[in-house]
């Protein structure tokens, strides 16, 4: 019985990947093609490997600035986070004051709502 639990996973999280993975290596295909291969055949290998299209979108569209500009708030983001995050952790563990466990479970109990169920207040706001 345990041995179909595990093979049962194996074949569970096997196919999860799949579902995963198969957009993106769609996605790695299609950019090898031309516009009109995308249309007219979507779900067909590419009739030659076309690497102009990375360089129209490095040239024209400017993805390079907008990798660096994603790069650069990405690890701000994370330097000032951390900066801001490790003494309020050390601060909430170790230091003992009034309010200090009322204020571990509110932080807590904040990290456990999903980030997405604030997307919907927000976007009527």
């Amino acid at each position: 019985m345990k041995i179909l639990g595990k093979a049962g996973l194996r074949v569970f999280l096997l196919a999860w990947a799949l579902i995963v993975i198969y957009p993106l290596v769609w996605m790695v295909i299609s950019s090898f093609k031309t516009t009109n291969e995308i249309f007219l055949s979507t779900w067909s290998l590419p009739e030659a490997l076309r690497f102009d299209n990375y360089a129209l979108a490095w040239n024209d569209y400017e993805i390079g600035r907008s990798f660096f500009n994603t790069l650069l708030v990405t690890v701000l983001a994370t330097v000032f986070n951390l900066l801001l995050a490790v003494p309020s952790a050390y601060a909430i563990e170790r230091v003992q004051f009034r309010g200090s466990q009322v204020l571990l479970n509110t932080y807590l109990a904040a990290m456990m709502i999903p980030a997405c169920m604030g997307w919907i207040p927000l976007f009527f706001f």
